[in-house]
């Protein structure tokens, strides 16, 4: 349904300004995947919280 509302480049690019806890990992996998930005064990990392003080 988004795909075919938006097309695919706004969601290519949410999800390289994705933030932690936008995505759980098998959504974060599986976008990557369908919208051709990664190979089978390929997908970069899920974006982690900046635990700095």
């Amino acid at each position: 349904m988004w795909r075919e509302a938006l097309g695919d480049e706004p969601l290519k690019e949410t999800l390289h300004r994705a933030q932690a806890g936008w995505f759980r990992p098998r959504s974060w996998h599986s976008w990557h995947y369908r919208l051709g930005l990664a190979e089978v064990d390929q997908v970069p990392p899920l974006p982690a919280r900046n635990h700095t003080i």
